[in-house]
């Protein structure tokens, strides 16, 4: 080969030419790439053709597997050689067997990232070589090991694997430039970490105070959104406790002691001018439910905790559906309840709200106006289920 070709496991499956794209006629072929991916994870193994027929064609009838291999063989290389001239021939036949044999100008990325983790994990790595070698992992780690659905038996240990271990040395890079006091790097690290996981709450949280620390507190925030909508848009869970806490620290920092209690009412409204009722983040209601509940014999009015939760039980709405519905439940709260009135996001499809009102038929009667105010949206059709009770347990709570 003239070129200097790469074959990407990474992330996703590829070949390219220069950093360029050039695997469209090898991925046309669904278990010709799985052949690919088996032999090239063997590395230098030979793996028997009896093994590869089972893989290929474990669940489907074939008159002639060893024919059909063969076929699949031939028109694998021959789409590797349009790919780039010679490439065909990392594809070795051997007696009953093939293998993969790497090429002088080609390199495989998977083989690249086990040696990059191979040399992180030595605890004798100069920090230079170390911090060198930690930033060309967070480019070579596109993703986690690609693997099709017939080589999962090959791969999916291996991936499981991987990612632990890349994982472990992404937070020990982001410890060692913490040591350097290099916060811009470590935003930088975690946005490209997160880029391969974004599921990560340590990621995110490390993100949230390297752009605090570097003086970008409104990102931080935004950051924090975001952490949040993918809890409960594509996991389906609350939060962390560390990532929910954070909402508390961001919004402390930056702050100036100052003694002029016109400064402290103008920092402490923050500007809100919002009509219907307060929406908070779940650490800052956690905090107002234990303020009330403390007061609560010096308050002189009665509270109660309300609870409504989309969809029937036992059969939750899929998680497009879900957030859509509850960004209209959200709306439909804030209408509906009064500017006294506080609303959290206790889970994916909860919220739970704190009512001062007169008395329990003055909450049955608020949500049941909430309940009819949602009818109306284009969601109206998804029922809702609440139960509203005292701030505090007591007997002869009203349930719905």
């Amino acid at each position: 080969m003239q070129e200097n070709v790469e074959i990407r496991l990474m992330g996703a499956f590829d070949v390219c030419r220069d950093g360029v794209s050039v695997g469209g006629e090898v991925r046309k072929s669904r278990k010709g790439t799985t052949l690919l991916e088996v032999l090239i994870l063997q590395r230098d193994e030979a793996v028997p053709t009896t093994r590869l027929m089972s893989m290929l064609w474990s669940e489907e009838k074939t008159g002639n597997p060893e024919n059909a291999l063969k076929t699949m063989v031939s028109r694998l290389r021959a789409a590797l050689e349009r790919a780039s001239a010679g490439l065909g021939g990392c594809v070795r036949a051997t007696r009953g067997a093939y293998r993969f044999e790497l090429l002088p100008g080609l390199t495989v990325d998977l083989y690249e990232t086990e040696a990059l983790l191979d040399r992180l994990e030595e605890e004798d790595l100069p920090p230079e070589r170390r911090l060198a070698d930690s930033e060309r992992l967070l480019t070579v780690y596109r993703g986690d090991l690609h693997w099709q659905d017939a080589g999962a038996h090959w791969s999916q240990g291996r991936a499981y694997n991987l990612h632990s271990r890349y994982m472990n040395a992404v937070y020990a890079y982001i410890a060692l430039l913490h040591e350097r006091g290099d916060e811009s790097a470590v935003c930088e690290a975690c946005r490209r970490a997160l880029a391969a996981d974004p599921y990560d709450d340590r990621l995110h949280v490390e993100m949230m105070n390297a752009l605090l620390r570097t003086g970008q507190r409104a990102q931080a925030v935004s950051h924090y959104r975001h952490a949040v909508h993918l809890s409960y848009r594509y996991l389906g869970i609350n939060p962390s406790e560390e990532l929910q806490n954070f909402y508390k620290k961001v919004m402390r920092a930056g702050r100036v002691p100052t003694l002029d209690l016109a400064a402290i009412r103008a920092e402490l409204s923050g500007g809100d001018d919002r009509s219907g009722a307060f929406v908070c983040e779940y650490a800052v209601f956690r905090d107002v439910y234990n303020l009330r509940v403390r007061n609560l014999e010096h308050l002189g009015v009665v509270i109660h905790l309300a609870a409504v939760m989309l969809g029937e039980e036992n059969r939750p709405l899929d998680s497009e559906a879900r957030e859509q519905a509850m960004a209209a439940l959200q709306v439909t709260l804030c209408a509906a309840l009064r500017r006294g009135d506080i609303i959290c996001r206790f889970a994916p499809d909860m919220y739970v709200m704190l009512l001062p009102v007169g008395s329990g038929q003055m909450s049955e009667a608020t949500m049941a106006h909430v309940c009819n105010r949602f009818r109306r949206t284009d969601f109206g059709h998804i029922p809702l289920r609440w139960r509203i009770g005292p701030l505090v347990e007591q007997a002869g709570s009203v349930e719905k």
